[in-house]
């Protein structure tokens, strides 16, 4: 994902975007 969307973006999303490459 690209762009500061960390006001939508929930605890879950943070973390997803953290371990993103874990993930993919």
């Amino acid at each position: 994902r690209k762009g500061p969307v960390k006001l939508r973006k929930s605890r879950l999303e943070n973390a997803i975007d953290s371990g993103n490459q874990a993930f993919a």
